[in-house]
């Protein structure tokens, strides 16, 4: 049995996994078996109790991770980031569904709405000036989804369990925000939107149109912009001109200067925040990472959005022993919190963590609302 993934494929009942670079992989027979009963069951939730019994062979009683541990395993295999899948989606209080690879191909990770270019590998979008603008990962896992359906309207019940992983419809609100927020980024006039459509009564759907993966010569010379080799996997901004904050630009650089600075942007919506931090976060001279919080309301999307952003390689280890990881490689680098407004109780207690893991890393927080965090130092927009 050949199944199409969006890294490459998979063989069953060989269990053996082809990428698109030509690289060769094979699940263990547990992970063979979860995939195997999954697959044969697309866009079904299956629950964790029947995972358990039917598949792993354990007794309905037992008290155990190990499907969630298979699972675990199993997406660092086969999924493309695992700490926002696409085939291996978990619904909260529930289990698991398998989502076939329809649109998600290798030539459809990059589409085109009007003049601007959405690349879901990179997180990002371009416009037609070559400013880019960053997705989170909430962001990137709802554009996914609808570019699995083709551009026809997927039903907010479905967004909700298919992106958030809940079956609750009252939960709604959660997809019109991040949908105000995407509409932002992808949309010339969010008040009339021509590429993420509401269609009344159906749901939402994306109009966009395929594009080729870029192809870049080995021996190409970086295009102006990127970063060095260093920081590479880090997610950072794209340079961009700040205008009318040369002053509170140069105080802000000042205040990150010492090691393991934590430093609060704050101010009502309006002022800038954002582009300021984002001008900083591009031009800092180490590792540089940029979290966009705006979606975030838990502990888990907390961390999808920071091992997403420091693009960590969980194929050994889960993801917070991945980003511990990431962080004590990186201890001089920068790392970004935008909008924290929406989660400041749980940006407080994760960097917490943080500091035990990377004690000499600055953080910069944009938020209309102050952390309280110790050694907080705030620059007030005003």
């Amino acid at each position: 049995m050949h199944v199409a993934l969006a890294i490459g494929s998979l063989e069953l009942p060989a269990g053996l996994i082809t990428r698109s670079d030509g690289t060769e992989d094979h699940l263990t027979e547990q992970e063979r078996d979860l995939a195997a009963y999954l697959i044969a069951r697309p866009g079904e939730d299956v629950s964790r109790d029947v995972l358990l019994t039917e598949v792993l062979g354990y007794s309905p009683q037992a008290i155990t991770r190990a499907v969630d541990d298979g699972i675990r395993r199993l997406r660092a295999k086969i999924e493309r980031l695992p700490e926002r899948p696409f085939h291996l989606v978990g619904l909260r209080g529930v289990g698991y569904r398998f989502v076939p690879l329809q649109v998600a191909s290798e030539g459809q990770r990059r589409v085109r709405a009007g003049e601007r270019i959405i690349d879901l590998d990179r997180l990002e979008v371009t416009g037609g000036d070559g400013a880019a603008t960053q997705l989170s990962a909430t962001e990137g896992r709802l554009l996914e989804v609808l570019l699995a359906h083709s551009g026809k309207p997927v039903p907010i019940e479905s967004l909700l369990r298919d992106v958030w992983g809940i079956r609750d419809a009252r939960r709604k609100k959660l997809v019109d925000k991040a949908v105000y927020r995407l509409r932002a980024k992808v949309e010339t006039d969010p008040r009339d939107p021509r590429y993420l459509k509401t269609v009344r009564g159906r749901g939402l759907l994306l109009d966009a149109e395929p594009l080729a993966p870029e192809v870049v010569a080995a021996d190409a010379p970086p295009s102006p912009g990127t970063v060095a080799a260093h920081d590479a996997p880090w997610r950072r901004p794209a340079p961009r001109e700040l205008v009318g904050r040369g002053g509170d630009r140069t105080r802000l650089e000042g205040l990150l200067a010492a090691p393991g600075a934590l430093v609060t942007v704050h101010g009502a919506a309006g002022l800038g925040k954002t582009s300021l931090a984002t001008a900083v976060c591009a031009a800092w001279a180490g590792p540089a990472g940029f979290c966009d919080l705006t979606s975030v309301s838990s502990e888990a999307e907390l961390l999808t959005e920071l091992v997403t952003c420091l693009g960590v390689d969980q194929s050994e280890t889960g993801p917070r022993d991945a980003l511990h990881a990431a962080l004590r490689a990186a201890d001089d680098g920068l790392l970004v919190f935008d909008n924290a407004e929406t989660c400041a109780d749980l940006l407080s207690s994760a960097l917490a963590d943080i500091r035990t893991q990377a004690s000499n890393l600055r953080v910069l927080v944009t938020s209309r609302v102050l952390l309280r965090a110790p050694n907080e130092a705030v620059l007030a927009l005003g």
